[in-house]
């Protein structure tokens, strides 16, 4: 397969300070993308922008690290409570639960049934839960939206405190109408180890410790890296440019 290797004036300072984006990322539809640095901390600036840019981004090969996996906790919950939705059914009492728990009391659940529905959740187990649980427990007019699914309901009424990137997840779910597989991967290099995608951004730069082993009797640990990131790349590697001068890998 043929491939190119670029090199693009992009730095991890772009992202913080410009609020751009790397150049072509995610611009062809049927190609998967990675961006890859060799420590975490350099890659706040990234995750933070394509937060607030609503992108969806993942990293399937630390798949436990909320940082790198934004919306799995999120997801998790906004499928169980969409579960059943296209067969015309209700929730079993295993999916009632896992949305449940994360609203709060007051406004939401009639006084002090808050754990009474959960309790009923539970008691239900794989076994669907009925209308008349809902409408016994819950507010109203928050039953009715329940009901139909509105998932205003777990922005609006959502306990403080639950993990997760909530409104950045549900912004990005209701915009596509279901919970995206991101094309986006973002880590370091040593998490997607083994890991591939048609399109690799790759930056240089070094913590002080690499680069002291880069100029050191260590460089052929740095090298390796980053022949491990290089490869990575099926189609197309960008090389960004380095953002701390005197910290940074030549490649």
């Amino acid at each position: 397969m043929e491939g190119s290797v670029k090199r693009i004036s992009y730095r991890i300072d772009d992202a913080e300070f410009g609020g751009e984006l790397p150049p072509g990322l995610l611009e062809n539809e049927e190609e998967t993308y990675m961006i890859l640095a060799s420590c975490t901390y350099m890659l706040n600036s990234i995750t933070d922008l394509l937060k607030r840019k609503r992108v969806p981004f993942h990293n399937p090969y630390r798949s436990g690290d909320p940082k790198w996996n934004p919306m799995v906790n999120p997801g998790k919950r906004v499928s169980s409570y969409l579960a059943g939705k296209d067969e015309g059914r209700l929730w079993t009492g295993v999916e009632a639960y896992q949305w449940a728990e994360v609203l709060k009391a007051k406004g939401v659940f009639r006084s002090r049934m808050r754990t009474e529905f959960l309790e009923r959740c539970d008691f239900a187990g794989a076994d669907e839960i009925l209308e008349k649980d809902i409408r016994a427990c819950f507010e109203e007019s928050v039953a009715d939206r329940v009901l139909k699914r509105d998932i205003g309901v777990l922005r609006e009424c959502r306990k403080i405190g639950v993990p997760g990137s909530w409104d950045y997840a549900l912004d990005i779910i209701e915009r596509e109408g279901e919970i995206p597989e991101p094309r986006l991967i973002v880590g370091t290099i040593h998490s997607v180890k083994g890991g591939e995608a048609d399109n690799v951004y790759l930056f240089p730069d070094l913590s002080p410790s690499g680069f002291l082993d880069y100029t050191g009797a260590n460089s052929d640990r740095v090298y390796r890296l980053f022949y491990v990131g290089m490869t990575r790349a099926k189609k197309n590697l960008y090389l960004c440019q380095q953002n701390q001068p005197r910290a940074v890998l030549w490649i």
